[in-house]
Formats: C-alpha cells, structure tokens, sequence
C-alpha cells in the first residue's frame, strides 16, 4: 500500500475499526465508476461489515468466523461455539456493543452466517483499508493473502483489551490461549470475562439524533409576557413528547429529553431508511406546530451510533450533533455533514418525499456548499396561511411573521437569522 497513509498504529484500535467499517459500502460505489477490478461480490457491504465485526469484537480467526452457522451463537449467554475437529467446541464471547447487531443478523441468516470463501473478505477488506487511508500489516512473517495476515483483526482485539487495561488471564481466555492457561494460570470462569466486557464496550445503538435549540428565549421576557411563553414552550415540548411516542413501534424506539430550550431527541431500529422517514416527518410537524407557538427551533440530524441511556445519551453520533447544531445561522434543521451520505443513500427520501433538499446552508463566517437541510416548509401547504398563535398580536403568514421579525430586530446577528430563514422559504 504504497499510496496508502501509515495508521498510528500496527494493529486496529476501535476509532480505527469504525473508520474502516466506513469505508466498506464505498468500495460499492467504486466498481461502478471501474477503479477496482472485482465485478462481482458475494456478499453485500452489511454483510461484510458484520462479518468483520464478528472477526475484531469476538476475536476469530477469519475461518472460525466463516464456518459459524446461527445455532452456533447463544446470545443469552454472550456466547460464539466454535466447533473443532474431532467434534470439539471453543467459546469466545459476544461484548454487548454488538449483541443487538448480530440479533437483528440472524433475524434473516438462519444458517450459514457469511456464505463465502476466505479470499473475497481479504479482497474486500484491502480496498476498504485503501479508501480509509489505512495500513494493515505485522511485524511478523505469518501467513497472509495479499499482505493482509489472517489474524489481524484477532490481533488487533488482543491489542485493544491490552490497552483497556483488561488482566492478562482474561485476554488469554478471550484469545483462547491454552498453553497459558493451563501452565501460567488455572482455569478462569468465562463469565468473569463476559463481565468485564459488559462493563468496558456496553451496548451501541445505530440511529438517529437529533438536536434542537430554541432561538430568541435569552432575554425574552423582556418582551413577552412570561406566563405567554411558558405556555407556549409547555405546548411545543407536549406536542414534541406526543410525536415521538408516535414513533413507537416493534422495530423503533424513541427518546426524548427537554432542558431549558433545548431538546434532543434520540430514535432507533434496524431499518434505516423507515427510521430516517419517520423521525423527518415528525420533526417537519414539530417545526411547523412550534412555529405557530411562536418557538422557533434550530438544529441538525445526526446518523450514527450512540449509547443509550436514561439519563445520559454519549457517542459518536451526540459529539457530532452537539459539535454542529449551533453552527447554521437560520431558523431550520440540517444534516450534520458526515450523515450527508447515509441519507443521500437513500433515494426516495430526497427524490419522492422531498423531507431532505439539497441547499448551501449559512453557517457562522461560512456557507455549507451542497448541504442538506430539512423541507420544514412542507408543512406550511399554504405560506398564505394564516398563523394562529397565543400572542395578542394580528394573525400572520409564515412569510409575513418572518418579514416582521426582520424588521423589528435590533441586533444585526439576529436579522441575518431571518433573513437566511426567509431565503430558505422562498427558495
């Protein structure tokens, strides 16, 4: 990989991984534009990266895993059987950050998990580390296909756990290293192993995140009756609760949470593309219903993974979210720049319900080139519709109540706001 940046690291850390793992639905859209030479793969990118994750988070040799057939997995028990010859079993263990992937796996692999020879997972892992900027290799001559060793994602768990500072015992027995434990260390009890993997890589969630911020509430009883605006916030926050318990269903689970003006929003299930459209539609109808309260939001979508928690929601997704969503100067919603993908992905979302348009969102010192902001105007079928509020003053349109706060606003940074928002409208 002469072309290819050296990673920090001889061995793949979970940053690493996940970078990787981003790489591999590219490698799709690569052959169509003839830049690698397979035409054809036997397995879809999901596949492949769930094949990947079973090999790194379960620490397999890339046989093991490709010989696993859906009995072989016990869930319950956070158990992987992997069947020897002469008819004896090994048992690595499953961490809790992808059990619930690998449940919704077997929903439609009831056999042979990964139905491929071990040639096309290395091919495939090759160009995936090219487009990730990645450099695998080892130190040590053992056999390999195409530089890439056959133990390296093992290998690369080994190092992971020794850097979580998990004991030297239990790595053995996550790596099934016999010769240690039976001379170094007496047998250990599996299940202290499956504890100390609950604790240190706990269940991960992909979905959606969203983040919102109300505008104008700093200093807004200055000029608004309080009682007014409480009311208002009270009703935009019951309505918001009413939508996403709407959500609700066998396959997604929403969340929400509501502290001074802001709300975030959390949603989750294994289709995402119903996932996206449901959460798009509900907060199209949140924008529109806390526009006529005289609430108006900002905010992003994010699309990722994350660590549910009643109290607390931390990963990947919320730093993203909470890094942009008060970057756009404008009243709206957009799409934080690394979900661009995973909704442009999906076609009929842009092409047929137009819940997402493509636009050059306003940004702090900046414009977002070709981002993706969400079609909250849908819900105005009529901009001549007349905006019945709490407020004692006169009905409006949503392009007159815009123009007045334009007018009326005393600080630049703010007009701009409006002005942004306006544009957006009369696009």
């Amino acid at each position: 990989m002469s072309n290819v940046e050296k990673s920090s690291s001889p061995w793949l850390t979970q940053d690493k991984f996940e970078d990787f793992l981003q790489a591999v639905p590219l490698i799709t859209e690569l052959q169509t534009k003839k830049k690698i030479t397979k035409p054809y793969w036997p397995l879809s990118p999901e596949e492949f990266q769930m094949l990947y994750k079973m090999t790194y988070y379960c620490a397999l040799g890339i046989v093991e895993t490709l010989e696993l057939v859906a009995s072989d997995i016990d869930l319950e028990k956070k158990i992987v059987n992997i069947r020897k010859e002469g008819g004896k079993l090994e048992q690595a263990t499953i961490p809790p950050i992808i059990a619930d992937e690998i449940k919704q796996y077997l929903k439609t692999h009831k056999k042979r998990l990964f139905v491929v020879n071990r040639d096309s997972p290395w091919r495939y892992a090759i160009a995936a580390a090219k487009i990730a900027k990645l450099n695998f290799y080892e130190e040590k001559k053992i056999k390999s296909v195409h530089g890439m060793s056959f133990l390296f994602f093992k290998k690369s768990w080994e190092q992971q756990m020794v850097h979580d500072g998990f004991p030297a015992k239990l790595i053995a027995i996550k790596m099934r290293k016999k010769s240690l434990l039976s001379k170094k260390w007496s047998a250990v009890d599996i299940n202290q192993l499956i504890d100390l993997e609950g604790e240190k890589y706990p269940a991960k969630k992909k979905g959606v995140v969203v983040l919102l911020d109300a505008l104008g509430i700093k200093g807004i009883w200055k000029s608004n009756s309080p009682t007014n605006v409480q009311k208002n916030w009270n009703a935009v926050i019951a309505k918001c609760r009413l939508l996403t318990n709407d959500l609700k269903s066998d396959d997604i689970s929403p969340t929400l949470n509501a502290f001074s003006d802001t709300v975030i929003i959390t949603v989750t299930g294994s289709d995402m593309k119903n996932l996206i459209t449901k959460t798009a539609e509900a907060l199209i109808h949140i924008m529109g219903f806390a526009i006529r309260q005289n609430i108006f939001f900002r905010g992003c979508i994010s699309i990722g993974d994350f660590f549910p928690d009643p109290n607390i929601v931390i990963g990947k997704a919320i730093d993203d979210a909470a890094q942009y969503y008060q970057m756009p100067e404008w009243i709206g919603v957009s799409i934080t720049p690394s979900s661009h993908k995973s909704i442009s992905s999906i076609n009929s979302i842009l092409d047929e319900q137009k819940l997402f348009v493509e636009y050059d969102i306003p940004l702090k010192n900046t414009i977002e080139k070709h981002g993706l902001a969400l079609n909250w105007p849908n819900d105005f079928a009529n901009m001549d519709e007349k905006l019945e509020n709490s407020t004692e003053e006169p009905s409006q349109t949503l392009i007159e109540l815009v123009e007045n706060n334009i007018e009326n606003s005393d600080d630049i940074t703010v007009s701009f706001k409006w002005h942004n928002t306006l544009n957006f409208i009369k696009r």
